[in-house]
């Protein structure tokens, strides 16, 4: 599994990001090349996190994992 955290200065800047994220993962010719890679996106302030695995049978822990980090952010950060 592969994890990142991709840090903006603002929420326009990480949401200009993600639109250019899913371009890329949707463009035409580039499914082949994203077919294997099973992705969980997690928007926060400022914050893209990325949870992905490169095999269908790891799929459910990174959605399991994606549960877990959304909780913990909420709590943790979303009260500052």
């Amino acid at each position: 599994m592969h994890f990142e955290e991709w840090k903006f200065a603002n929420n326009t800047d990480r949401d200009s990001a993600m639109k250019i994220v899913q371009m890329v993962y949707t463009y035409p010719n580039n499914e082949v090349m994203y077919e294997k890679r099973y992705s969980q996106f997690i928007i926060d302030e400022n914050r893209i996190y990325l949870l992905e695995t490169g095999a269908k049978f790891a799929e459910p822990f990174a959605i399991e994992y994606k549960n877990l980090i959304e909780q913990f952010v909420k709590s943790n950060y979303n009260n500052r």
